[in-house]
């Protein structure tokens, strides 16, 4: 940066010191707008570089903030024991992942107590559920 900045001020002394001695006129002379251009470049070049200069090293990282609500569902379909999730709104499926497992072992033989059934006005439910 600084090797820039440097070859930057040093054409812009040059093209300065051309305009104000009698030899400009043997010499193609930078027309305004080429050293306005020039100006405005090494002023950004040099605030630039003096930010550099003064930026010290990175903090230490801040914590972590509050957790978000949650996020909407994804669009997704069920087919069967696959699932399938939407790649973008409007855009195409994913491919159906197969959630069946396979077949888990049998439970524990109970103790042989009675089980009574209540009547809801969905179903049967066993009591006490």
């Amino acid at each position: 940066m600084a090797t820039d900045l440097d070859a930057l001020l040093q054409r812009f002394r040059t093209a300065a010191e051309l305009l104000t001695t009698k030899s400009a006129v043997s010499v193609a002379t930078p027309a305004p707008h080429d050293l306005a251009a020039l100006a405005q470049r090494y002023r950004a070049t040099a605030a630039a570089a003096e930010r550099a200069e003064h930026q010290g090293p990175p903090g230490p990282a801040g914590k972590p903030g509050a957790e978000g609500p949650p996020g909407p569902m994804p669009a997704h379909r069920w087919e069967g024991t696959a699932l399938q999730f939407e790649q973008a709104p409007g855009g195409e499926w994913g491919e159906a992942v197969d959630l069946k497992g396979d077949r888990g072992e049998p439970g524990r033989r109970g103790s042989g107590g009675t089980q009574q059934a209540a009547k809801t006005q969905f179903s049967y439910w066993p009591a006490g559920w």
